[in-house]
């Protein structure tokens, strides 16, 4: 049997999130609260503070982009429409490195649960009025713009560890 876009997706897909999680071993509580600028933004952050005086995007913890991730990819607006009756599991702020990890993990099974329900024809089709100003935009297109959220978010994740390691007075 020849390749499908599901298919081809999950491997993508497992391919990012198995690097994340071999990424993360090891990860302190210290390292993961780490605020590695002034006025950096942690856990529990709001959109408007996520921004200085000038508009320009503040530094994050890693525990706020593992946790942001995890919500992009588990609790994406639209996945209800990829996999109809799928609901997310509750949000959490999980204010350990190891519950942060465990965290993400179980959001990637989540989110590997809905790319898994996707039919291959499901792919190319419009989201329909449902989606909202979405409607035109297919299937493929929502897990593209996951895929763009978890490797530049678990991307910035893995350079904060480098700082963190290489970090003054360290």
């Amino acid at each position: 049997m020849g390749a499908t876009v599901g298919g081809e997706l999950l491997s993508l897909f497992d391919h990012v999130a198995d690097r994340t999680v071999a990424r993360l071993e090891g990860l302190s509580d210290d390292e993961y609260r780490w605020k590695p600028a002034p006025g950096a933004a942690d856990l529990g952050a709001k959109r408007a503070e996520l921004v200085d005086g000038r508009g320009n995007p503040k530094v994050t913890t890693i525990a706020w982009r593992l946790v942001h991730v995890s919500d992009a990819v588990a609790r994406h607006p639209l996945n209800g429409l990829l996999q109809p009756g799928f609901t997310p599991s509750a949000r959490e702020r999980p204010r350990s490195a190891l519950a942060g990890v465990d965290h993400f993990r179980r959001s990637y099974d989540e989110w590997r649960c809905v790319i898994e329900a996707v039919g291959d024809p499901t792919w190319l089709e419009p989201l329909g009025p449902a989606a909202g100003p979405f409607a035109d935009s297919t299937a493929l297109a929502v897990a593209l713009h996951t895929a763009d959220e978890l490797i530049h978010h678990t991307a910035e994740i893995a350079l904060l560890r480098d700082l963190y390691r290489h970090r003054k007075g360290a």
